[in-house]
């Protein structure tokens, strides 16, 4: 048998999505082969500086000749929908499998000769496509959506052509719940997997390398809570944030807040923490973040939203109900800090 695995952002390790597939993949290539496919040239969240260096025995290739936009992924979906339309078409499915996520999943399901499966890890992964800015962003935010309609409606159609013919597997059971009240399609849950053995173990060689630890978060995206976090910064000034964000390049001081660049190991950025916040305003599937900080006995605080209750096995203690209330977050996080 014969894997194919393919995402535009698959051969760049910029986020959990990426990570999810290739853990997958792993177990797989103890009785398949693997054939990976991704794009060529994608400068999205740093990507140049995070190409995956896959097992020699794994085959990869890239799609070339695609236009990438920085901005309008569903313009850059209908302008290289053709494209990606033509190279799955050519493929030989003989026994083989497609694996995909993400944006460009649809046309590639939709363009295989042979059976697929559909990974479904974000609200964006079903076309729910909302708007979270705040004030005058909201409008501009609004015009920008217009702007990308008729492209999405492209997508949205391409999409449910696609969950109607693969397998599809949901990171959540939340997300399965999402996909069977949008769909009507029934899903397996596979959890993101976390190596809690091989972290725990990384943790307590690094857990004390860090003195002056404080409230970490992980992202650099508005719906990922962004907002929330600074401006906690500005009404708990004797707290230090850490930020951990794929656009910095070395460690900056703000004030009390400490920006820090994607680190590769988990635990160097745990370290880091006396409590661990996911503050996400979007339906988030799942909560990688808060999950491994979970399983490290660091504290955590999320938004009840989505998934990530889920992560935290539903714990009372570390959901904040009332999450677009700042005055909420910094009560919670001075009786736990």
């Amino acid at each position: 048998m014969k894997v194919i695995s393919f995402s535009k952002y698959l051969a760049y390790m910029v986020g959990g999505a990426e990570k999810s597939t290739l853990e997958i993949l792993k177990k797989e290539s103890l009785h398949s082969q693997i054939q990976i496919i991704s794009f060529d040239g994608v400068m999205g969240f740093g990507a140049k500086s995070k190409k995956v260096e896959f097992p020699g025995s794994w085959s990869v290739e890239f799609i070339k000749k695609v236009k990438l936009f920085n901005r309008f992924p569903f313009w850059e979906y209908f302008i290289n929908r053709k494209i990606v339309k033509k190279y799955f078409e050519d493929i030989n499915a003989t026994d083989s499998i497609l694996y995909t996520y993400a944006l460009y999943a649809p046309i590639a399901i939709n363009s295989f000769s042979g059976n697929s499966k559909l990974f479904i890890r974000s609200e964006s992964d079903l076309a729910i496509n909302r708007n979270y800015m705040r004030g005058f962003k909201k409008y501009l935010k609004y015009i920008y959506m217009a702007i990308e309609y008729p492209a999405y409606c492209v997508y949205k159609s391409d999409l449910k052509k696609a969950i109607a013919k693969a397998d599809v597997i949901c990171n959540s059971k939340y997300m399965a719940d999402k996909l069977k009240e949008l769909h009507q399609k029934k899903c397996k849950v596979v959890y993101p997997f976390v190596d809690t053995v091989r972290l725990k173990q990384e943790y307590d060689i690094v857990k004390d390398e860090v003195k002056d630890r404080g409230i970490v978060f992980v992202g650099d995206a508005v719906i990922k809570g962004i907002e929330t976090v600074k401006e906690l910064s500005l009404i708990m000034p004797n707290e230090k944030f850490y930020i951990f964000s794929r656009y910095v390049k070395e460690p900056t001081k703000e004030q009390n807040i400490i920006w820090m660049p994607w680190q590769k190991r988990e635990v160097d950025i745990y370290k880091y923490a006396n409590c661990v916040i996911v503050p996400s305003i979007c339906e988030e599937a799942y909560g990688r973040v808060s999950r491994e900080a979970y399983e490290l006995d660091i504290k955590v605080l999320v938004s009840n939203i989505g998934g990530l209750p889920e992560s935290l096995d539903y714990k009372k203690e570390c959901i904040v109900d009332d999450y677009k209330n700042i005055e909420g977050w910094r009560e919670r996080l001075e009786k736990i800090c």
